[in-house]
């Protein structure tokens, strides 16, 4: 009767399916070549705050240099490939399969299938490689017990809003797996306890997606199996005291099959979005009031069918994914969903290759478009890296010093450099949160965009500052950083005067004197303006995290001399 039904639909959306404009070819960015090269991606790739691209390889059987994966990096553009580094040693820390993840520290965190002290894979962190340390240096947090504690096989980790980084673990036979934290040290709290938040019983199902935070703090993932009809479910934990609860049980019908890997994500409306594959398969949306809707069936000749990996909200507030066959070349597709009218449209196909594997789902880049990786296919038949050309609007900034064009940069106030001048507990190391611009004393200074004045200081040991915060109260919000500048309160007001709203290339200072010299230490930051508790004021205005006093490891910043931030108008004079 199902597969009735479902031709019955398929036959439907054939003859009088939604008309769709032609999908553009996927972009390859890199092909990945047969042993001994780095080995196979299958855990879709992400951009670093360094403007570079990260993934990781799995393992290659039968190598001869005994590789068992790689994380390496390359440009948007597909040059600059590199190795950044290689599981192997004594024991073997296990193959990585699941997506790299870059928390606010900056780091990159990310697990692995089998391998370390008990073969169940390892929780590992890894720094971004820089000119100054070329040589990332990687740490294993954690190595998980595959008897007591589990194997994780796709969901990766995440970092909740209290820092700590979360994850699931499939079990052995006897039990479904667990729900893990892992504690970053903090200033406040230096403990790095690992703890089970919850123990899935065999009858509970197995927990394999990715995790997703909500607004209201709680984590969200689906489970395969397991539930009422054994077919899955979506659950809610709240990680601070680890209640647990069932929202939803997948029923195995056309209206609702099972998730499989593919979790849920909290769309702009704050309902939860996800997939479930019936024959085709079906995006789901699980409204906050326990409303659960199959909001659209997918199209097998245009859309494509078999979504495997959790939906990602892109900063237009649309959903985008991938399917794995069907689709124009029936080798799928990728599509974007938008939840406010419900449609899907395919935006880019993937090429006619018999096989090319597995499909992680795509992550959007600082520049507007999509990025992904297969696990086969490309040029040599061993995977690739790719791009497509999403046109996901993002803004171009105005330079902010007058008569002074990017990449004038004093070289000892480079984006990411780590300095110490004695504020900080020895090998407590601050890193820079902008860069330095060379700037004579005086020169005018400009909003790089309109928003709202967030915070400013006149007169300080940095010479004044201000905060602008933009796209206020958006997904896309940000925040830009000027620092050595005396306000003008003509045109920005005063601390007395808070949430002054200001033009794009609108005046904002001059740049102030300086013991080290006049220069600009501007910042962008990819996350709105918060004030933390427990720091000071002008701390949180990064926000950073403390050393006494003064301020260390800023959070969210990004490299302003990744120039596709900026337009190459220059401001006015």
């Amino acid at each position: 009767m199902k597969r009735f039904l479902s031709a019955l639909l398929f036959a439907f959306s054939f003859f009088a399916g939604t008309a769709y404009s032609s999908p553009s070819p996927i972009v390859p960015l890199y092909s990945f070549q047969p042993p001994p090269s780095p080995g196979t991606p299958t855990a879709g790739i992400i951009q670093g705050i360094d403007g570079f691209l990260y993934g990781a390889t799995f393992c290659q059987f039968g190598d001869p240099n005994n590789n068992s994966g790689t994380i390496f990096r390359l440009k948007t553009d597909g040059t600059d490939f590199k190795i950044v580094h290689s599981f192997t040693g004594t024991p073997n820390n296990g193959c990585p399969m699941t997506r790299l993840f870059q928390a606010k520290n900056r780091l990159l965190y990310g697990t692995t299938y089998g391998g370390g002290l008990y073969g169940g894979g390892v929780l590992f962190r890894i720094g971004l490689p820089t000119t100054a340390n070329p040589n990332a240096r990687f740490t294993i947090l954690h190595h998980f017990n595959p008897i007591t504690e589990g194997t994780d096989y796709f969901s990766g980790v995440i970092q909740g809003s209290d820092k700590n980084l979360y994850g699931t673990l499939i079990g052995p036979s006897n039990f479904g797996g667990v729900i893990y934290q892992r504690k970053l040290p903090t200033v406040q709290d230096p403990s790095m306890d690992f703890k089970i938040l919850h123990r899935f019983t065999g009858a509970e199902g197995k927990p394999n997606s990715h995790l997703a935070q909500g607004s209201d703090g709680r984590l969200y993932g689906t489970t395969k199996d397991g539930g009422v009809f054994g077919c899955g479910y979506i659950y809610a934990i709240n990680p601070s005291d680890s209640f647990f609860n069932i929202l939803h049980f997948f029923s195995c019908s056309i209206a609702g099959g099972s998730p499989l890997e593919a979790g849920v994500i909290q769309g702009v409306d704050g309902s939860l979005y996800g997939t479930d594959t019936d024959w085709y398969g079906n995006i789901f949306k699980l409204e906050k009031n326990g409303l659960f809707t199959s909001i659209h069936s997918f199209s097998v000749m245009e859309e494509g069918m078999g979504v495997r990996d959790t939906l990602v909200l892109g900063t237009n507030g649309n959903l985008y994914g991938t399917t794995t066959s069907g689709g124009l070349n029936n080798t799928g597709s990728v599509f974007v969903f938008n939840p406010n009218t419900k449609t899907v449209s395919p935006i880019a196909v993937f090429p006619k290759q018999s096989l090319l594997g597995w499909r992680a789902n795509v992550s959007e880049g600082m520049d507007g478009d999509l990025y992904g990786t297969t696990s086969s296919g490309g040029k040599y038949g061993f995977g690739m890296v790719y791009k497509v050309n999403a046109n996901i609007p993002t803004q171009k900034l105005m330079w902010p010093l007058s008569g002074r064009g990017p990449g004038v940069v004093n070289a000892e106030g480079k984006f990411g450099d780590i300095w110490d001048s004695g504020e900080c507990p020895i090998g407590t190391d601050k890193i820079h949160s902008g860069t330095d611009f060379k700037a004579l004393l005086g020169d005018r200074v400009y909003a790089a965009e309109a928003g709202v004045v967030v915070w400013q200081t006149t007169n300080d040991r940095w010479g004044g500052w201000v905060v602008i915060e933009h796209n206020q109260g958006k997904p896309n919000a940000f925040t830009t950083l000027y620092m050595h500048v005396i306000p003008d309160p003509l045109t920005i007001g005063d601390t007395s005067k808070p949430n002054q709203s200001v033009l794009r290339n609108q005046f904002i200072g001059k740049i102030a004197p300086l013991s080290t010299g006049p220069h600009l230490h501007f910042g962008i930051r990819l996350a709105p303006f918060v004030v933390l508790k427990n720091y000071l004021a002008s701390a949180g205005a990064l926000p950073v995290k403390t050393c006494g006093k003064y301020q260390a490891f800023p959070e969210n910043f990004s490299d302003p001399t990744l120039w596709k931030y900026f337009t190459n108008s220059q401001p006015k004079k």
